[in-house]
Parts: structure tokens; sequence; C-alpha cells
């Protein structure tokens, strides 16, 4: 990345730019990468000319899909892979191969005419860039559609998963088609495939062998500044080291996350590079929108509503007819097609490196990004749509009874924030009742003891918005915090409150006056340990003696209710 001085006053605007696309598109609902594509085609060439040379800031931008790129590999581990398995590796790679094989035969027969540059290296880089949808656009519309817990959801997922490691071997390819001169090389291509697989295995496994015990290490210091500086240092180094085999920066940075994927540290570190994965990413897109030709749009706007529309209809109908054959009823399946509908973030980074290749002109690569923006543009529409025709064709089948495909699983998932001896019991008591849960814990020590002895625990601070993110905290269905200190008690429920405002919330406490400060911050139930641990020898005194189960149960419940009291008064 070549940066100086002049550069400077470029970066500010475009740090500018990215934040208040942020801030004020994000508030009329507009997806993020859409927003942040506008914001560069205004302040570009193309618009008002705040920065006349984009390409200067290609660079620095690129470092977004470098983080991005490291943030899917993060969120592969092997078991997540295995539990969807069919859904990923069956419905994802027919969804894939499909589309990408109806619109690679549609670009043939733009060649054919002449209406297309006759190079395998553009017809593949289009198909492939097409054929992947937005991740960030259908995952926030599923949340706010609370669709994710269906089955057709599920699915969306699982698709969306495959595309995501699709993507490697596509940009990889790109990146190993051209010759100097641009011209397609069978040869050197299958060369540098081969060349990239061997230093895929030599960083993916080597990376295993050393990164586990280094976090450890760098954990165990207790200092967030270098945990996030290792991170840094892991993403970038080891993405250098791909580039330096002949790859590109952001595939060294994916099998760093892939590295990490199944260890203790990975929701701590998904939520240390969670701003700079965004912050970078929306630059990247900022700078893209700053390098879009419009003319195409203003000269032929048929043409490319054309092809907009024959776009979302073609992908939506290929995903719509799979999801029928992978068993969803017929509105899941409609409703699965259109929520995979939409171009993605890799399309304009696919087409972008096919650009820098010369494997595409300028004309069409501004082309494919303009139909690829419109058709993230009309995505909530599509969505709506596809949600309505759905209810109609499920409104004329619909059987009395709801098919039980369709109907949303609740959430069993149980967090437990702090792994010492309080939440190991909670832990034995949901394992004993096959209720699965998974526990959170900001000591290493703890969590390397939990893991050896099977429990799934993982490392990270649960006090951090970003953390619980991470894990996943909308699957969640109650949160038990079994910390021994109130401060960070307190900032743990306002932390789940903040992202899931009415998620129930147990919380552990010393003493009646540390209950007393959590209910007021807004947990649902607390357990004040050391009056618990009376009343239960109290309890057991009682049944010794001869009292009825009812009746130990009334005292105890009185006398808990006039400790409450006697502790408001103390602090009146």
């Amino acid at each position: 990345m070549n940066v100086s001085v002049h550069d400077v006053p470029g970066i500010l605007i475009l740090l500018a730019a990215a934040v208040l696309a942020a801030t004020f598109l994000g508030r009329l609902k507009v997806p993020p990468l859409l927003a942040y594509v506008v914001t560069g085609i205004v302040i570009g060439p193309a618009g008002i000319g705040f920065v006349r040379e984009p390409e200067s800031l290609a660079g620095f931008a690129d470092f977004g899909v470098v983080f991005l790129l490291f943030a899917i590999g993060l969120d592969l581990p092997l078991n997540r892979l295995r539990a969807m398995r069919r859904f990923i590796f069956g419905l994802g790679t027919a969804q894939v191969l499909a589309t990408l094989f109806a619109i690679g035969i549609l670009l043939g027969l733009l060649v054919l005419f002449g209406l297309l540059a006759p190079s395998a290296g553009t017809v593949i880089a289009i198909a492939g860039g097409l054929a992947l949808s937005s991740t960030a656009t259908v995952v926030r519309l599923m949340v706010e559609r609370r669709e994710t817990m269906t089955r057709f959801g599920r699915a969306t997922v699982a698709v969306l998963l495959l595309q995501d490691l699709a993507v490697v071997p596509l940009l990889t390819l790109i990146g190993v088609m051209a010759t100097p001169e641009g011209n397609f090389d069978l040869l050197a291509a299958a060369f540098g495939l081969a060349k990239g697989i061997a230093a895929i295995a030599l960083i993916l496994f080597g990376g295993r062998i050393v990164l586990k015990p280094l976090f450890h290490l760098v954990a165990d210091a207790a200092s967030p500044e270098l945990f996030t500086g290792l991170t840094l240092l892991v993403v970038l180094g080891l993405g250098m080291v791909a580039e330096l085999a002949g790859m590109s920066m952001a595939l060294g940075a994916f099998l760093a996350g892939l590295a990490l994927a199944d260890t203790p540290f990975r929701h701590q570190v998904d939520a240390d590079v969670e701003p700079f994965r965004g912050l970078l990413l929306g630059l990247f897109f900022v700078t893209l929108g700053m390098m879009l030709d419009l003319r195409m749009l203003i000269d032929q706007p048929l043409l490319v509503i054309a092809l907009t529309l024959a776009l979302i209809a073609l992908k939506a109908s290929i995903a719509a007819g799979l999801g029928r054959l992978f068993g969803l009823d017929p509105g899941p399946a409609i409703r699965f097609g259109t929520l995979l509908a939409q171009a993605g973030e890799f399309t304009f980074v696919a087409v972008n490196l096919a650009l820098g290749n010369r494997l595409m002109d300028q004309e069409t690569a501004s082309l494919v990004a303009i139909v690829a923006a419109l058709s993230l543009a009309l995505t909530p529409f599509v969505v709506s749509l596809g949600a309505r025709l759905a209810t109609l064709i499920e409104d004329r089948t619909r059987d009395p009874d709801l098919s039980p495909h369709d109907i949303p699983e609740v959430p069993s998932h149980v967090l437990i924030a702090g792994f010492g001896r309080v939440g190991r019991t909670v832990a034995e008591v949901l394992k004993a009742a096959d209720i699965p849960y998974m526990a959170i814990d900001a000591s290493t020590h703890a969590v390397a003891t939990a893991r050896a002895e099977g429990y799934p625990a993982f490392y990270g601070d649960c006090r951090l918005p970003a953390v619980l993110r991470s894990i996943d905290i909308m699957r969640t269905s109650v949160v038990v915090i079994a910390l021994d200190n109130v401060p960070a008690s307190l900032a743990t429920l306002q932390a789940v409150r903040q992202l899931v405002p009415d998620m129930p919330v147990i919380v552990r406490a010393r003493d009646l006056a540390a209950a007393r400060d959590l209910r007021r911050a807004g947990a649902t139930d607390v357990v004040p340990e050391t009056i618990e641990a009376s009343l239960a020898l109290a309890g057991g005194a009682l049944r010794i003696q001869g009292k009825d189960a009812e009746e130990v149960e009334d005292r105890l419940a009185g006398f808990r209710r006039k400790a409450e009291l006697s502790t408001e008064k103390k602090n009146q």
C-alpha cells in the first residue's frame, strides 16, 4: 500500500463520507453497502468531485476486504459446518453452481452476439460475482423480520456460509487467471492454483499449531491492548505471508480466521476486529462508488433496469426451485429465493479485482457494479413481495394444522457468563436436563480447564456488546450471569439489555444489597448467594425436624421478603 502525505486530505474526506453515510443513510434503513456506494458516487468524479483521483486511495481501502475475509474465516468452525452440512454443502453448493452456470450461459450468449468481450476471465469474474448474495443485507432483513430461526431462515444462512467459502477460490482464480498482457492462460492458472493450495496448507496448519498457544500467552497478560495488537498482527502478518507467496492479503487473512475459528479465543478476536472491519469495509465501498462510471445508467437506463430485474428473477427462481428440492414447502421456498436474489459484497470485490487484473474493461465493470447496486437497493421490496406471494400460496394450501417446517423454533440456548464454581454448577444442571448452553469467561485458565473437561467454554469479556454479538446473543433464550464481581455483573447486564432489551437475565449476587442494585438495573431474577445458602441450610434443618415441604417453602419465602425489606430500610 503506497499512501503519501499528499493522500491525507483524500483519506480524511473518505473517513468523513463513511461516517456520514453510516449515520444518516442508516437511519433511513438504507442497506449499509448501498449507502457507502452511493456516498462514493456523490463525492467522486461522477458527483461533486471532492476526490478527483480515487485510485490513489484504493490500496488503503482494500484493507476492508482483508478484514472481511478474516471475519468470514473466523465464523467457520468445523462444528458449525458439520451441524449444517446438508444445507451448506448440499443446498449451498447447488445454489452457487446452478446460478453460476445459468449466468455463464447468458453471458456466453452475449459474447456470441458481440455484446461482451470474448474473454473467459470476464465471464468467470462476472458469473462468479453475481452468483453470490449479500450476507450483511440478508441477515439484517431476517433479524428485523424475526425469520432467522425458521427452517428457510436456517437454509438461507447455510447458503450464505457456503457462498462465503466460495469467495476464496473465486478471488484466487481471478487473481491467477491473467498474464501481464491481460490474457487468460490455462497453464499459468493451474500452476498458480497449485502454488496457492500449497501455501494455504502451510499457513492453515502452521497457524493452528502456533496461534492457539500464542493467544493463550497474550490473554494471560490480561491486557486488552496487547490482545488487540496481536489480533491485528496475525491478520496483517499472515496476509503479508500470503502476498509474498503470490496470493492476496485477503486470502491470507481468511486462512488466519480459519486457523482461529476452532480456538476458544474466536469470539473475543471477532469483537476486537469488528470496529476495524466495519470502518475499513465502508471505506472500500465508498472508494468503489467513487470509481463507478454512471454513463451507462444515464445513456441506457432501460438496459440497466432490464438486466437488474433479470438478475433478480433468475437468482430467485433458481434458489426457490432448489429450496423445494431440499424439502422446503412452497411458501418458505419463495421466501428463501427472494432473500438470495440480489448481488453481494463480493460481486464488487470480484469486479474490482478483475478490472485491476485487466480481465474486464471499465465499461463492463461499471455496468456490472451498477446492476449489483440496484439489485441491493431493491432487496427490501423484493423480499416483501416474496413474503406476500408466499403468504397467498400458504393461505390457499395450508392444512388446518401448521406444517412443522414453518414453525419458528424457540431458541433454547443458554449463555453462562462467568465459568467459575457457580457457572460450572449451572452447566452441570443444564447438561443433565439436555439443555444446550455455552459459557464465556475472561480467564484463560478457567476456559482451558473447562474445554479440557469437555465444556463448551470460550474466552471473552462478556461486558462488551461486540463479544455478545459474536456469540450470537439473538439465538440465546436466557443469560445466566454467574460472575462474582458486582460491577462486572452490572456491566454485563447492561450490555445484554443494550442488544436484547427483553432477554431474560438471571444474575448471581453476593448479598441483598448487590441484589437490589442488579434488580434496579433490569435483571429478571437475582439470586443472593449468602442468603440462599443460609436459607438452604435452615430448610434442611426444618425438614429433618418433620416439617412438610410446603411449610418449609412458605417460611423460607417469608424470611426472604423480611431480609429484602431490612436491606431496603438500611439503604434509605
